[in-house]
C-alpha cells in the first residue's frame, strides 16, 4: 500500500506540479510539495 501511494504521489507531482493537491482554509499544498511530504508521513 505504501509503495502505491508513494508512486502515485510522484506521478501526480510530475504531471501536475503546483496545482492544488490539498486545500483547507489556512493552507494550500501543491502536488509537488505533497509528493515531498508523503514519504515523511509514510515513515511516521
Amino acid at each position: 500500500m505504501t509503495r502505491a501511494v508513494l508512486t502515485s504521489a510522484r506521478d501526480h507531482a510530475a504531471r501536475l506540479g503546483g496545482r492544488a493537491a490539498l486545500v483547507d482554509p489556512g493552507r494550500r499544498i501543491g502536488f509537488g510539495a505533497f509528493a515531498a511530504l508523503v514519504p515523511a508521513a509514510a515513515a511516521g
